[in-house]
């Protein structure tokens, strides 16, 4: 049970980390945008979850 315990815990870091790589891949490729976010973030604003469709419209 604990090595079954020991490998979802891992398997979870992993798919943290590669999500936190995709958010500094994305905010190196568009700092300016970044910037504008976290602005908008310490000023309150809230995000929920997103969708995206299938064509790529949000």
């Amino acid at each position: 049970m604990l090595v079954q315990a020991a490998c979802a815990e891992r398997e979870h870091m992993l798919a943290t980390a590669a999500e936190l790589q995709t958010m500094a891949d994305l905010i190196g490729k568009y700092p300016a945008e970044a910037q504008l976010i976290i602005a908008a973030l310490e000023e309150g604003l809230v995000l929920g979850p997103m969708r995206v469709a299938d064509d790529g419209r949000v």
